[in-house]
């Protein structure tokens, strides 16, 4: 996979950096893609004690006039305990939709830039536990569950190619705790449409 990921990337800057006129052209609009993405939360576990949970984030969004982020953001994470004989499997996934203002730009060199934006969060969330005891299987599933939040977004742009690193503060009545932090790390491409 690593493999084909660097013959990915090696192909992509190799096509843009040969033709600039790729780079260059000025939209009003441009889509930004992303690759999965690394996601961490700020969760308690079973026995109330406070960890780093890591999950993966999917996202898609889209700059208006260089000012404006709207986006949609789907995360996934998966937490598996116990032993043989008892295991409990827990699923979460959440949708959100993610809207936000560019508050800082600082321009380093022609299609070079650092930006922060503010972001609002708004979306929903579902849980689903599988638990096995001694080769019986239940699964429960809950209700969605609004989710919401703020957030900043720092991201860097070297031509097309971007690295950005989101941190929020996320509420929803399915967390534990109902508030909690959430950092993801992102790298993608942008393309004026």
């Amino acid at each position: 996979m690593k493999f084909f990921l660097i013959l990915f990337f090696t192909f992509i800057s190799t096509v843009v950096f040969s033709n600039p006129a790729l780079v260059v052209a000025q939209s009003e609009i441009a889509l930004n893609l992303y690759l999965p993405s690394i996601q961490l939360r700020y969760e308690d576990n079973a026995d109330q004690s406070r960890s780093l949970k890591n999950g993966y984030s999917i996202n898609l969004a889209t700059e208006i006039q260089k000012k404006y982020l709207v986006g949609v953001e789907y995360n996934i994470q998966s937490e598996k305990t116990g032993n043989a004989s008892l295991s409990i499997t827990h699923d979460f996934a959440e949708l959100n939709l993610v809207a936000g203002y560019i508050m800082i730009n600082w321009t380093l060199a022609e299609n070079n830039s650092v930006h922060f934006f503010g972001l609002g969060y708004l979306g929903q969330n579902k849980n689903k536990i599988k638990t096995e005891l001694l080769g019986n299987i239940t699964t429960d599933v809950s209700m969605a569950e609004l989710s919401y939040g703020v957030g900043i977004l720092g991201q860097l742009k070297l031509n097309f190619i971007l690295i950005e690193v989101d941190t929020r503060w996320m509420s929803s009545k399915s967390y534990v705790p109902e508030s909690i932090s959430v950092t993801d790390l992102r790298f993608g491409f942008q393309w004026p449409i």
